[in-house]
């Protein structure tokens, strides 16, 4: 999405399966590429995106539920 935003407890993490996936945390944009895997605090400003014209697939953990 366009605007950053987290939750107030927990962690995240997650592995990019296929594609390259931008996952900006506080304003620093990482570039995360298949077989590549990134944790961090829930409580960190987040956005992320596909690079490129290709879908990212990837498996997404949040703990606790959030919904």
């Amino acid at each position: 999405g366009d605007q950053p935003y987290n939750h107030g407890v927990g962690a995240k993490c997650g592995t990019v399966i296929s594609g390259i996936l931008a996952l900006e945390i506080n304003g620093v944009v990482h570039k995360v590429e298949a077989g590549d895997s990134f944790a961090f605090d829930a409580r960190e400003l987040i956005r992320l995106w596909a690079v490129g014209d290709v879908e990212v697939d990837l498996f997404w953990v949040v703990a606790p539920a959030v919904y």
